[in-house]
């Protein structure tokens, strides 16, 4: 099982997963992430219908860890545990 987030920085749209190690793997923004609306409940409930959508994490980046991508200046929009 890990943790796939979505996740929001003053630049871009991420998802991450994270296994139980802490190990990360991270997807950037791009032309599948969803428009999200400015309405706070709307936004959120699209990001994790978007979540949802997530297959497998083996084609993303793996050169992070835990407390690279989780620091002060991001929101975890939406988040949700799966067996990618």
């Amino acid at each position: 099982m890990k943790k796939v987030y979505y996740v929001v920085t003053n630049g871009y749209d991420m998802v991450v997963s994270c296994d139980q190690e802490g190990a990360c793997r991270y997807m950037t923004e791009n032309e599948y992430f969803p428009v999200l609306p400015d309405d706070p409940s709307e936004k959120q409930r699209q990001a994790l219908d978007f979540l949802r959508t997530i297959e497998d994490d083996s084609s993303w980046e793996d050169d992070c860890e835990y407390d690279q991508i989780f620091v002060d200046d991001i929101e975890v929009l939406a988040e949700i545990e799966s067996e990618i």
